[in-house]
């Protein structure tokens, strides 16, 4: 069963641009794991944390969260295996657009607001 990823129709149009760059970030995690460079490691791994979840791919921050851990303590052979997971992932993710009410904050910012006529 591919893996899913659950994204709000307000960011759909964006879903394409994001796996195209998640594509590019995975050659340089190749990269980085070639030269030895855990600093771009974890670099790239702190990256993944910040994008994955709010995009809808949390399988992405934690596999972020793995990389960072592994690249500060300079665990290539953990790195080697997160890449390849990582790869598999891209390649089996299947998108699934979801329809959701507006965020909480949003709902009170309107509720907030004052709506009654000008004196």
């Amino acid at each position: 069963m591919n893996p899913k990823a659950h994204v709000t129709r307000d960011i759909a149009d964006l879903v394409p641009q994001f796996l195209r760059s998640r594509e590019i970030e995975l050659e340089s995690l190749r990269a980085g794991l070639a030269t030895h460079d855990e600093a771009r490691l974890v670099e790239l791994g702190q990256r993944m944390r910040a994008v994955g979840e709010p995009y809808g791919f949390p399988q992405i921050t934690a596999l972020g969260r793995q990389i960072i851990e592994a690249g500060a303590n300079r665990d290539f052979d953990s790195i080697r295996r997160l890449i390849a997971q990582y790869k598999a992932y891209l390649g089996d993710v299947e998108v699934v657009h979801v329809d959701v009410p507006a965020p909480a904050w949003q709902a009170v910012a309107l509720a907030t607001q004052d709506v009654s006529p000008p004196a």
